[in-house]
């Protein structure tokens, strides 16, 4: 259980890590293209990079409400997994409405900027077994893969 509990840990390290470099990926871009282009500063790029952050940081709050119902339901008698699923994923939902209603009430962000930031779940998730072998190469030495 131990062993389970250092893979789960080490995956929401590495999750969370591929956030952060597709919002780092995504900033760039932002300087880049948004605004003017890479040499001016505009109220656009500011709020454009702002958003992008928020929605990053989103994406990894979501990602860790994620392993915590996960975590819930695994301890639970297995008839009412289905139903602590559920919960779980209409919070998700329902915190991502809110966040977008309030993104596109007050207009502080941009609400693509906010999207992209949230869509940096996907790719990191999906890039996950890469940055496992390259976090155990330069890491620790460990792959946590062994049984």
């Amino acid at each position: 259980m131990e062993k389970r509990n250092d893979l789960l840990k080490t995956t929401v390290k590495e999750v969370t890590a591929g956030i952060g470099l597709f919002g780092i990926l995504e900033l760039l871009i932002c300087v880049l293209f948004v605004g003017g282009g890479p040499g001016t500063l505009t109220v656009l790029k500011v709020r454009s990079m702002g958003g992008v952050i928020l929605g990053c940081l989103f994406a990894a709050g979501w990602f860790l409400h994620m392993k915590q119902s996960l975590k819930k339901a695994a301890a639970m008698e297995e008839k009412r997994v289905p139903f602590q699923m559920r919960k779980g994923y209409a919070f998700r939902i329902f915190a991502a409405a809110v966040l977008f209603l309030l993104v596109a009430w007050t207009d502080w962000v941009p609400f693509l900027a906010v999207l992209a930031g949230i869509l940096t779940l996907k790719p990191a998730v999906y890039l996950q077994p890469l940055l496992h072998r390259l976090f155990g190469k330069f890491g620790d030495g460990e792959t946590h893969w062994k049984e």
